[in-house]
């Protein structure tokens, strides 16, 4: 990693079906890397969030936001649940503290799952990124930071 970039999450997204039991609702479906969790400032309120392993072995593992818990999930703790997203069963290994709405946004209405399994699983491996998620070392190479990432993406893309 560059020395200014304190961390990285690759993010794709797409919106979701999900189904568990008789429960039924639409939400954001994230996929990304452990590192979104740092760089979003969320916080698990029960069970895990992803793993670089769950990432690397395409694990259909997922972590729920709070509203989303609360409507599929009413009245029982979901941990090691299934939820299908689509026709693909996931495992629920997390739910996210609560963090309310900014603007339109409401960021508990969100489930996140490793980006592999999003990619391979819910989008087709050949989707890009939707956003990339960077993190200066401080607020003095910020700057520095963002033309690295700009570069990087210049280089991938064309």
């Amino acid at each position: 990693m560059p020395p200014t970039v304190a961390a990285v999450a690759p993010v794709v997204q797409t919106q979701g079906s999900m189904q568990a039991g008789a429960q039924t609702w639409t939400a954001p479906v994230i996929g990304s890397v452990p590192s979104y969790l740092k760089l979003r400032d969320e916080q698990v309120a029960a069970g895990s969030f992803i793993t670089n392993a769950e990432v690397t072995a395409g694990a259909e593992d997922a972590v729920l936001g709070s509203t989303v818990e609360t409507s599929l999930f009413p009245g029982q703790n979901p941990i090691g649940q299934t939820v299908d997203i689509g026709s693909t069963p996931f495992q629920v290994i997390g739910v996210l503290e609560s963090a309310g709405s900014s603007g339109a946004t409401n960021e508990d209405d969100q489930v996140i799952v490793p980006i592999s399994t999003a990619q391979n699983q819910l989008l087709g491996s050949s989707s890009g990124l939707s956003s990339i998620l960077v993190q200066a070392t401080s607020s003095l190479t910020i700057g520095a930071a963002y033309a690295e990432a700009d570069n990087l993406l210049l280089q991938v893309n064309g």
